[in-house]
Formats: structure tokens, sequence, C-alpha cells
């Protein structure tokens, strides 16, 4: 259940959930880096493809600052690649061998025969495991742009105070506009206040409305102006009032409608909208089908550059190549668009670095023979 409500805050549902303990403190660094790589963008393009371009800069951001850890994945892929000839002697050897003692030995020479050529086979995960948290943090920035971009949270916080200063019978038909998006958001039995009795809900909820919601909108606030009283009240209760507004100038529908024209203009990007899922119609369905496909020559290469220890491994690897694009469609098409974005920008990124670092280990094999 959801109420519109002006001046009454019911016990309601807070929609703003914030990464945790651990993921926070990462999320707001990345968070700040994105914020910057935004206003850099802006500053260079405007309002158009604002987003887009953002988050093509942060994976790029990333995928540097991870530089030197896939360097040290690759050179313990090289290694385990040196050693390779002599394990697989030493597999060969016991092979078929299940008795426990022939086990231990052969665990043995293994970890001889690592030892001996400085290789350490669990030494290349270290980066991914590294990677994990930064994924998952920069996942949370990207799904809450509105949050850590200054000047989105800027632009939902003014349309937030001029919709919450509707007259109510105006207020009450937006209310039937924002409810599907309500209903995704929480349970049926939740009471969720917005408007005045809840700014930050209120943020959540248009965050979170698709574009026909917005059309609606639009048509809504030409029919009336808001109330100067109520505007005058929702300014000077909010915690934040962004630059510009003040209580005694109460802006119109024109105002509006340029804000929502802007914010649309920096979260589409070639006619996506990037914090809307990316779903299976065009022009959307095409970040996961570039998703899929980047990720497919991405684990082509990745692979070719690993030592699968045995058959069952080979078997595995084959397998990953056609799972894992196929999960990253899935993903694509379930969660925002910009997220989409991200995975494949990181991709390309990915075949970039993957075929440098394959080049250079390949060339320094001699030396090190």
């Amino acid at each position: 259940m959801f109420e519109n409500v002006f001046l009454t805050a019911p016990q309601s549902v807070e929609l703003l959930n914030m990464p945790g303990a651990f993921l926070g403190p990462i999320a707001s660094f990345l968070g700040m880096i994105f914020n910057f790589c935004f206003n850099l963008v802006q500053s260079i393009t405007g309002d158009t493809l604002t987003l887009g371009l953002a988050i093509i800069l942060i994976t790029l951001i990333v995928k540097v600052l991870m530089f030197p850890l896939a360097i040290k994945s690759q050179k313990s892929m090289a290694g385990m690649r040196s050693v390779q000839p002599e394990l697989k002697k030493i597999q060969d050897k016991y092979k078929g061998n299940n008795d426990p003692e022939a086990k231990r030995k052969m665990s043995t020479e293994v970890s001889e025969l690592y030892r001996k050529n400085n290789v350490n086979p669990l030494s290349g995960c270290l980066p991914m495991l590294v990677q994990l948290p930064i994924l998952f943090a920069l996942f949370q920035v990207l799904q809450r742009t509105h949050i850590y971009v200054t000047d989105l949270g800027d632009i939902y916080t003014q349309i937030a105070m001029y919709l919450s200063a509707l007259p109510q019978d105006y207020f009450t038909q937006l209310g039937s506009v924002l409810a599907p998006t309500i209903n995704d958001l929480v349970s049926s039995t939740d009471t969720v206040a917005y408007g005045l009795a809840n700014m930050e809900n209120f943020v959540v909820i248009l965050s979170n409305i698709y574009p026909d919601q917005w059309n609606a909108i639009r048509e809504i606030t030409t029919q009336t102006s808001i109330d100067p009283q109520l505007w005058a009240t929702v300014v000077n209760s909010v915690e934040y009032v962004p630059a510009g507004l003040s209580a005694a100038n109460a802006p119109d529908a024109g105002w509006l409608n340029s804000l929502i024209t802007q914010k649309s203009n920096m979260e589409t990007f070639f006619g996506i909208n990037l914090i809307r899922n990316s779903g299976v119609a065009l022009p959307g369905i095409i970040i996961p089908i570039l998703s899929g496909i980047t990720t497919f020559f991405t684990t082509k290469l990745t692979s070719a550059a690993t030592v699968a220890a045995d058959e069952k491994a080979q078997s595995q690897q084959k397998m990953m190549l056609y799972v894992m694009p196929a999960m990253m469609v899935f993903f694509a098409v379930t969660l925002p668009a910009g997220l989409g974005l991200y995975w494949t920008a990181g991709n390309v990124f990915q075949l970039i670095q993957q075929v440098i670092l394959n080049k250079y280990f390949t060339k320094a094999k001699p030396k090190e023979a």
C-alpha cells in the first residue's frame, strides 16, 4: 500500500538502501571518482551522452588501477605454462593409482616442482579476489547514480520538490502514475510515504520510473501550477536545497520540463536509457547482445592464456566459453543498462589488455628459458 502525503509522515518503508560497512567505503571512493568522470565529460559534451561516457571513463580508470594485478596474474599463468610439461609427466606417472601413498607422493612432487620454479598456482586467483569487492561496489554506484553524481542528484531533488508542491488533486493523479514503480519497489502490504513527508523516498521512486511515466508527469504538470505557499513549505522543510531555488519564487511547469529533458539527455546513451533495465526490445537489447559477444571473445582469449591442469579442467574451460556469455546476456537484460554498458566497456578494455599481455609474455618466454 502507498500513500500520497504532504505534511504528515506515517510509519513507512525507507527505500534508500545504501551499501553496508564493507562495501560502503569502497562505493563512496568509487562514487567520488565517478562524479569526477561525470563532471569532466559534462564539461566537454554538455548534457548529451554524459552518463554513458562517464561509465566508459570510470571503467577505463578501474582497468588502469587494476593493471598491476593483471600483470601479476598473467605472470603466474606464464609460470604455470612453463612447468606444464613436467607437471604432466608427474600426473601421468601416478595416473590411475588411487593408493593414498601414491597420491601423497604425487602431491609432494608437484609442490617441489612449483617450489623449484618459484610458481604459485593460487597467485593468479588473488587479483580476481581483489577485484570482486571493487566490482560489487561499482555496481552499487551505478545503481544509485543520483546519490553519487551531484548534478543528477540535484536534478532529481528539484523535480521531487516541485512535484511535492502540486495541489492535492494533481498530486493524487501523480500517485496513480507512480503506483506501478512503488509496487515494484516494496511489498503490497508496506506503506511508502513520499512527497514532503519523505523526500528521499520520493527521489528513489522518481529514479526508478520509466519514460512513459515521465511523459505522464509532464501532462499532469502542464495542467496546473504549483501552490506557492506549499512550495515555500517544501523549500523550508527539506535538508538540502539545490542552488538557485528559494521559497519566495515558485518555478513553473516550463522549468520542470527543462529539468526532465536535461535529465533524460544525461541518462540516455544513443537512445538507450541507462538507469532502466535493458529489456529485450530495441534499442535496449543492443547492450546485452554486445555484452554477450564481448564476453565470449574475452573468455576465449583469457582461456588461451590459462593452463588447464587436466582434461576435466579443459572441459570446464570450454563450457565456460559459452556459459559466461549467456549469463552476461541474461544479467544485462534484467539489470539497468548502465551496468551492461560498464560490463561491455570493461570487456573491450580487457581484450586490448589481454592482447598486449599475451604478446609481452610470449616474447619474454625465450628469455626466461
